[in-house]
Parts: structure tokens; sequence; C-alpha cells
């Protein structure tokens, strides 16, 4: 996603008041560590995107370089400003209701309105700032909206995408499946596993006696599915753990397994329906691929707007921070 969207989400983590600094920073949070055409970039702002950037990050695989994701945060940060700096330019204003409300999302978030002025001190803020951010916030999703009109994508653009990217649509085989969790925690010992396996093996025989499997499941599954029958939905065999898949995978549709161990405890599935590996057809996917065409359409009208701001700009680093290009 572009970085102008980005800067967007970021502001609604700051929203929620929510995002703790994984270390102590080097930089104090309240420090400007840049302007932008004399408008202050703080630390703690930099470091918070920065923080996101690297969650981010690491839930996809990445390897997080903490340099690299520095100077990531940091220009986020100045394009975000420019963002603001146009759409005030523009005459957007902002709907006090809006800061309002977010305000108060955001002390729902903390767990109360001391909780936030804490976390807000921690991260070298207060609720001037966090008002600050919301109003910049909306500003710019203001100017987003209006780049972003009349922006088409016609229905030989979605084929041509289609058409020329066939990977993207490759699904993998999945199957449909509910499953009895009975927990069991690392380093339990051998009683504890002992009963928690003979609830299991009990739950088993009450289903193979013909118990309809997702009541089972409601009653005494342990599991965060258990209050939806055990309902897994649709899953691939990556998505689950080893031995969970390779039982599951194993069996056709209105089969029940043996007791299936894994690190989380011990499971009875029961599995609902299967779908073969196939190419997605396009009509399941057209309005996916029209949105993403038209999403990219608008992120090029933003990356042209920010280039322009950029080059037009007068971004001074200030102290240590090094210079944001």
């Amino acid at each position: 996603m572009m970085r102008s969207i980005q800067f967007v989400v970021l502001l609604t983590l700051l929203f929620s008041a929510t995002v703790a600094l994984a270390q102590a920073p080097t930089t104090p949070p309240d420090q400007v560590v840049v302007t932008v055409n004399g408008d202050p970039v703080y630390a703690g702002e930099v470091q918070m995107a920065a923080q996101q950037m690297a969650q981010t990050m690491a839930a996809s695989g990445q390897q997080v370089d903490p340099q690299r994701i520095g100077a990531a945060a940091m220009q986020q940060m100045v394009d975000g400003m420019l963002l603001v700096q146009e759409a005030r330019r523009r005459e957007f204003t902002v709907d006090p209701a809006i800061v309002k409300t977010s305000v108060e999302k955001a002390e729902a978030s903390a767990g109360g309105a001391e909780e936030l002025d804490v976390t807000l001190e921690q991260q070298g803020m207060d609720r001037g700032r966090l008002k600050e951010l919301i109003e910049d916030a909306d500003l710019v999703n203001q100017l987003l909206k209006q780049l972003g009109a009349g922006v088409e994508v016609s229905d030989e653009q979605v084929s041509a995408f289609y058409s020329e990217n066939p990977t993207f649509f490759e699904a993998a085989e999945e199957i449909s499946a509910r499953h009895i969790l009975f927990k069991v925690e690392s380093g339990a010992d051998d009683e504890t596993k002992a009963a928690a396996k003979a609830k299991a093996e009990a739950a088993r025989k009450r289903a193979l006696a013909g118990e309809d499997f997702a009541t089972l499941a409601t009653e005494l599954s342990e599991g965060p599915s258990g209050p939806k029958g055990g309902d897994l939905g649709f899953f691939t065999r990556e998505r689950m753990v080893a031995p969970f898949a390779d039982a599951a995978f194993a069996m056709k549709p209105g089969e029940t397994s043996e007791i299936v161990e894994t690190r989380f405890g011990f499971h009875v599935i029961r599995v609902e329906d299967r779908r073969d590996a196939r190419t997605v057809p396009l009509e399941e996917v057209r309005d996916r691929i029209r949105q993403g065409l038209t999403q990219e359409g608008q992120g090029k009208r933003v990356e042209e707007l920010l280039a322009g701001l950029r080059e037009k700009a007068e971004i001074v680093p200030v102290g240590s921070a090094g210079a944001a290009s």
C-alpha cells in the first residue's frame, strides 16, 4: 500500500493510544527530528511508525532491518505532513464531531481517560497533539478521497490482469472442518495430559454415537471456535500445525478423526467439506481485481502529487536525525 495510506493507518493506531515502544527510544519522543516547510515531525511519531512497520514485516515473515525501517518511517511521516499541508491549501475543514468521537474511542481503547493520558505521556504526546493528529488524518482522508474520485477500471483491464497473472488465482486444496479441543498447557505433567485425553476420547465416543458434532463442540470445546460449534471454516494445509493438518486432510467429508495431539492439546476433528486445488474463475475475483486496480490508479495519483510536493518542499533535519528525501 502506498505510503500516504500508511500514514492514515499510523494515525489510526495513534488514536487508539495502544502503541507501546518496543524499547526505550534513543531520542526523546517529544523532540523534533525534521521540519517540513516549517512544520515539525516528532521523534515519538517516527518511532511508532517504525514499530508498526516492523510488526507488519515480522508478521509476514520478512526480515526486519531497523536502519531501513527507520528511514522508511521518517519518509512516511514527511510524506504525511506534505499531504496534510496540501489538504489545508485546498481548504478542507475538519468536522469537530470526528475529533470528539476519535478521542472517545482512544479513551475506550486505552481503558479510560486517565490511562489514555498516561499512554500519551509515555509517547511524548498530550491530548492537544492527539487532536492535531486526528485532524490531520481527517484532512488527509478528504484529500485522498478527492484524488481517488473518478478512477475507472474497464472490464477489459480486469480480464487482462486476470490473464496476465495466472499464479495469483491458484487456490490450494482446502477443507472445512470443526473440532473439539481440550487444552493442555506447555509443560503440563502426564496426569494432566491423561485427563485431557480422556475427555477427548469421551467426546469422540459421543460424536460417533450420533450426537451433533457442532452441539458437542459448543458444549465441550476449550478453543476459541467452541462458541461457533468448533467451526474452523475452510483452510489450507499450511494454516494448521502439522499433526492437525495431517489428520484433517486424510479424511473425507463426514468422517471423524482419532484423537489428535498438538501443542495446543487434544483434538477431535470432523471434516465438513473439501475443495480440490483449482484456478479460481474470473467471475469469483472480478470485483476484487477491479478494486485492486482502482486502488492502484488512486495510488498513482497520490504518488504523482507527492513527487511534486517533495520537489518544492523545504525539508530540514534537526539534530542527528538525518536527512529525509
